[in-house]
């Protein structure tokens, strides 16, 4: 009795579940294998307008570099070059340091004019150039030869088949419109009557601008003792800047002429044009 009262009040057990079969999965090498070929896309096939694309575009970025390296980085080599030039001209034994004074009307001498001394260095300075037109801070080395090693990193160069700084003849030099430091960048805003002011270690050697030309690259008379300009005679003292033309071109020469107008003991004083600056 009791055992049946037993069995009555408990619960009855639960049925075993039946058995199921486990779903079907597929395999992990199979499923690898879907996900592969779902994230592969179809190979184009390769054509001359596509390889031409990826040419052009590739000449462009290394021309893009180029340009770069030719406008702005070449001005900065070009820039520290010069500078280490002046301070290495600057520094010579043998340089007088400018006096800061102006020099009397009677100290500015128009005879014969005593030589610069050319430097045994080569590719150094040996004078420097300003131009007042140009701003104070403009003072650029002048260096023997033009030569690339001398105009890529100087700044101007000697055509050393022409006269000497101011001496009889045709002191003529060439330098860089664009690049490299650009010496010449602004040869164009000269004026008749501007200076150029040129510094050794012992004189100051000061010319008028007297006129310009724009020439040819193979009219070498530019060159010559008299320059090919009105006003120009046999036993002047001239200084000629040559340049490229036009600005960021080559096939023209941009070519100033200039007159000694005086030179200057340093010893004596400074030009008017330099303190003033």
């Amino acid at each position: 009795m009791t055992t049946e009262l037993q069995y009555l009040l408990s619960e009855p057990p639960e049925p075993e579940p039946a058995h199921q079969p486990a779903p079907n999965r597929p395999s992990r090498k199979k499923t690898a294998q879907r996900q592969s070929s779902r994230g592969r896309r179809p190979l184009r096939p390769l054509t001359v307008t596509g390889v031409l694309s990826e040419l052009l575009l590739t000449a462009g970025i290394l021309l893009g570099l180029f340009i770069a390296w030719q406008v702005w980085w070449t001005d900065v080599i070009a820039g520290a070059d010069q500078d280490q030039a002046v301070e290495a001209f600057t520094a010579s034994d043998t340089y007088v340091p400018p006096v800061q004074a102006p020099a009397d009307d009677g100290d500015k001498e128009t005879g014969q004019a005593p030589e610069a001394a050319v430097p045994s260095v080569p590719a150094s300075a040996f004078a420097t150039m300003r131009v007042p037109r140009w701003g104070s801070d403009y003072v650029m080395p002048v260096a023997q030869g033009v030569g690339l090693d001398v105009i890529n990193r100087i700044g101007l160069g000697h055509y050393t088949s022409t006269a000497e700084l101011g001496q009889e003849g045709n002191f003529a030099l060439a330098g860089h419109r664009t690049t490299y430091g650009r010496p010449l960048h602004n040869v164009h805003t000269l004026r008749e009557g501007d200076d150029l002011i040129f510094e050794t270690d012992d004189t100051w050697y000061v010319y008028r601008v007297i006129g310009h030309q724009i020439v040819q690259p193979t009219q070498n008379e530019v060159l010559g003792p008299v320059p090919p300009i009105a006003g120009a005679s046999e036993g002047g003292r001239y200084v000629t800047l040559t340049t490229c033309h036009p600005l960021w071109g080559m096939s023209e020469r941009y070519i100033v002429y200039g007159e000694l107008d005086y030179w200057l003991d340093k010893a004596d004083g400074t030009p008017d044009q330099v303190i003033e600056n």
